[in-house]
């Protein structure tokens, strides 16, 4: 089972009009991808969230970037907020 959270993230301007470059900083490391723009949304005072699918195994949680490998990075609940 899965659920939508979010990462906050720096966000750069992508190769193409419809992509983006996230920057994520999490406990464990940094982390870049391209993504859909429509997969970010701005929070208050501009703060950028990347949406992403969180699944559990083995007391590990892993966010499922939506980009377009699907990459699944380990996270830990501090790094996410609620979608």
């Amino acid at each position: 089972m899965s659920e939508v959270r979010t990462i906050v993230c720096k966000v750069s301007k992508g190769m193409f009009s419809d992509e983006v470059v996230v920057l994520l900083r999490l406990k464990i490391g940094d982390y870049s991808f391209f993504v859909p723009r429509a997969e970010v949304e701005n929070g208050p005072n501009e703060v950028c969230r990347l949406k992403v699918r969180v699944m559990r195994q083995d007391h590990q949680s892993w966010a499922i970037v939506p980009n377009e490998d699907r990459t699944a990075i380990p996270v830990r609940e501090e790094d996410l907020v609620e979608a």
